[in-house]
């Protein structure tokens, strides 16, 4: 079933089986891709690929083909892996959560082209969910929240213009502007897709349970959804579990020390020190008032104490600025929690 923006469908499907048999390469549309050339000797190292029904051995570094936007097929001598998104198949930019109709057409090519498999026990090599959401600002403006990510066992964060990546080996985090890259104007700047990269056998069966492609076509919405939300939960917006709600660990003061380090590294950590303690020091003792009368009461002169209060006044107001700009950032990040996380 096609979705509307606001649901979660999968994006990209990767499957993977060594049971499968070319009847007839030369009608299979298959192409094969020489492999390297040992030049001390003039031999080429070709690797075998796979028999077709006569008996004939094909080598080579691997045999492929793309079917247009279909899917991408590859046999190497680990095996055949079949690529492709179920969602594009059906529409530029929406999602579906059901594979069943691009795997229908998939099946009928390649039983057309005389490739036949034991495609309901092929693994589930890579899944990649995601979802769009419409939001109240253009995507460019949620720039001060990648910051604040620190998504686990990822490396290489990446910002740009209006998203952000990370990923490792086995997973993948990208949220970016739908609009701009479907290079859909109905879409404006406003929709953001934030997509899960599950790009081994083991993190996609630890993170959704899926196993097989049988699995696959068996699972509900509900599944994906729940799958998709506890991962970007726990391990992107890192929201914790207290008491059975769900609280998210956003802390003014550590946002604020790093708008204060973009700003200046070498001071940032004592001037985050004299902000919070002149901000303590001021609301004890009642107001700025208060804090002048003390310094004139215990002998300071007048100089001294304007000094003093000059400084306060500073530390407040960069403070109030700072806490301001904080405040904008709590607001966006839950916003894009409340969006992709629940």
């Amino acid at each position: 079933m096609i979705h509307t923006l606001q649901n979660i469908g999968i994006d990209k499907i990767s499957l993977h089986t060594f049971d499968f048999q070319v009847i007839n390469a030369q009608k299979s549309g298959l192409r094969i891709k020489p492999h390297e050339i040992n030049l001390e000797t003039g031999e080429q190292e070709a690797e075998d690929l796979f028999l077709d029904a006569s008996g004939t051995q094909f080598k080579g570094q691997r045999a492929y083909f793309n079917e247009d936007d279909l899917y991408q097929l590859d046999i190497s001598n680990r095996g055949m892996r079949i690529t492709f998104n179920p969602s594009k198949y059906l529409h530029p930019y929406n999602l579906t959560d059901d594979p069943r109709g691009a795997w229908s057409e998939i099946e009928n090519n390649l039983k057309n082209r005389g490739i036949t498999g034991a495609w309901s026990e092929a693994n589930v090599t890579r899944l990649d969910l995601a979802k769009n959401v419409t939001l109240k600002q253009p995507c460019l403006s949620y720039n001060p929240v990648w910051d604040l990510l620190n998504v686990k066992r990822t490396k290489n964060p990446s910002t740009y213009p209006d998203g952000y990546a990370t990923h490792n080996n086995s997973t993948g985090v990208n949220f970016y502007n739908k609009g701009k890259e479907a290079k859909e104007t109905k879409l404006g700047n406003n929709t953001m897709r934030g997509e899960l990269q599950w790009k081994k056998k083991a993190s996609v069966r630890s993170n959704s349970g899926i196993y097989t492609m049988n699995n696959l076509l068996e699972v509900g919405s509900t599944d994906l959804e729940k799958a998709y939300s506890m991962k970007m939960s726990n391990d992107v917006f890192r929201s914790d579990d207290v008491n059975g709600q769900q609280i998210i660990p956003f802390n003014d003061t550590y946002v604020l020390f790093q708008q204060l380090v973009k700003e200046s590294r070498r001071s940032a950590v004592n001037k985050l020190k004299a902000i919070i303690s002149t901000q303590y020091i001021i609301q004890d003792l009642g107001g700025m008032e208060a804090f002048k009368l003390m310094l004139k009461q215990e002998g300071y002169s007048r100089s001294v104490i304007n000094d003093h209060i000059k400084q306060a006044s500073k530390e407040l107001m960069q403070g109030s600025r700072l806490r301001s700009s904080c405040s904008v950032v709590g607001t966006l990040y839950r916003e894009l929690h409340q969006k992709f996380a629940s």
